[in-house]
């Protein structure tokens, strides 16, 4: 049986820069699956610290400075990498607790001003636009946080942004998940979070990250199953804390494992 994930030279010796802008390494090359070829994560070598580290793919960005290539971290500074467990290349790709405990290492740095940076939050497949919620004009304030755009009626999606409400929910293999009732809004940052969808197993409504989903001909898509969605906690009525996202995390990772971790968003390259 091949390997899941394989070494490769491929974007080898890539200045690397913190989420802050401070040098901390070099690529070292890219680990690939061996059945698609498709980057899963950067071997980044640190300076000075005489040991590597596997980035997932979609907690970096590629970009140009310089006229030169480099990687960006999206949330890591230099002294967070030392929570990140090493790579050791003759045991890492092959071993799924490895895989977990280093996702989920990653995960815990996304917190405070930096928790919508993580790639679950990206708009690449929905609402890409740069505002595409816009407040009503001469509207009262709004409440603040995280609230469903059907309560908070100062808020309304921006022309040209698609109204995906009543859109239906499907898999990865367009199997017939559920229905889009709502999308779930910060009021501060006027951007969508989550989509709000009503199971079609038995009508209870879950929130999933807009990072999951993307538009396929006035259809939305995650890579998500009936028996997936049946695990996740039903939708707040109106307001979702912070404790909720995070038990929401913790249940999607929890679905998400083995050769179908490679399904989050965390492995999607960032644009």
């Amino acid at each position: 049986m091949p390997e899941p994930l394989r070494p490769s030279a491929d974007l080898d010796d890539l200045p690397v820069y913190d989420v802050e802008g401070v040098p901390i390494g070099e690529t070292f090359g890219v680990l690939t699956e061996a059945e698609t070829g498709l980057v899963r994560y950067f071997d980044v070598s640190l300076d000075e610290r005489r040991r590597h580290v596997l980035i997932p793919v979609g907690h970096a960005r590629l970009e140009q400075h310089l006229g030169r290539m480099r990687l960006r971290l999206r949330a890591a500074a230099a002294m967070d990498l030392e929570a990140i467990p090493a790579y050791e290349p003759h045991m890492a790709w092959t071993d799924d607790q490895y895989q977990n405990d280093l996702l989920n290492a990653f995960g815990r740095l996304f917190q405070g001003e930096r928790y919508y940076a993580h790639p679950a939050y990206d708009h690449t497949g929905l609402y890409a636009g740069h505002n595409p919620i816009v407040r009503e004009p001469l509207s009262p304030s709004a409440p603040s946080g995280l609230r469903r755009l059907t309560k908070v009626r100062q808020y309304r999606i921006a022309e040209g942004e698609p109204n995906i409400m009543g859109w239906d929910v499907v898999s990865d293999h367009y199997a017939l998940l559920g229905v889009v009732t709502d999308v779930i809004i910060d009021t501060d940052a006027e951007q969508v979070r989550y989509v709000v969808l009503q199971r079609d197993s038995d009508d209870v409504e879950v929130a999933v990250p807009v990072g999951y989903a993307g538009v396929l001909e006035k259809r939305l898509q995650i890579p998500l199953s009936t028996e997936d969605l049946n695990r996740l906690p039903p939708a707040p009525a109106d307001e979702l804390t912070r404790s909720e996202e995070a038990d929401l995390r913790v249940a999607l990772d929890s679905v998400l494992t083995g050769q179908r971790r490679f399904t989050r968003p965390d492995f999607r390259a960032a644009a």
